[in-house]
């Protein structure tokens, strides 16, 4: 696959995510790359309240080569 057609993001307690936000983050996230507001596995972000951490990379030998 050439796009992003999954996305992780972080959700409060209690929240239910629907279809259409889960579109509207893979969208942005085939827009703009990983960020806070939607991520891959390989390139994630803290919690909210932590983003001076900037992004967290996995180690390659846990993620798909492509």
């Amino acid at each position: 696959m050439r796009e992003a057609y999954m996305a992780a993001w972080w959700i409060p307690r209690g929240h239910i995510p629907t279809v259409a936000e889960a579109e509207e983050r893979v969208h942005h996230l085939r827009a703009h790359g990983p960020t806070p507001h939607a991520f891959t596995l390989k390139v994630h972000f803290p919690p909210p309240g932590d983003e001076a951490a900037g992004p967290l990379h996995s180690p390659d030998d846990w993620t798909c080569t492509v």
